[in-house]
């Protein structure tokens, strides 16, 4: 597996694009395949890349809640006017 050596920070997964394909375009505009690989053990997280065959260089997006969540077991939730003091 090629290592990512570019990052981009996301706060959901949320990702616009051709969903049937997992297709998103980059900020170039130019074609990802979006690809999600889970963790394969309780410390690892899931990872996702943006992936171009043709390009050198391979993406990996940080989704922020699903990372907090993984590797530091801190969960994110609404807050209601009971919780504000």
């Amino acid at each position: 597996m090629r290592q990512a050596d570019r990052g981009v920070l996301a706060t959901s997964r949320k990702i616009p694009g051709d969903r049937r394909r997992n297709i998103v375009k980059d900020i170039n505009r130019e074609e990802r395949k979006l690809s999600i690989i889970g963790p394969v053990d309780p410390s690892d997280y899931t990872r996702y890349f943006l992936d171009n065959p043709r390009k050198a260089h391979r993406i990996e997006v940080f989704v922020l809640k699903d990372y907090l969540s993984q590797k530091l077991k801190l969960e994110f939730r609404p807050r209601t006017a009971a919780d504000i003091y």
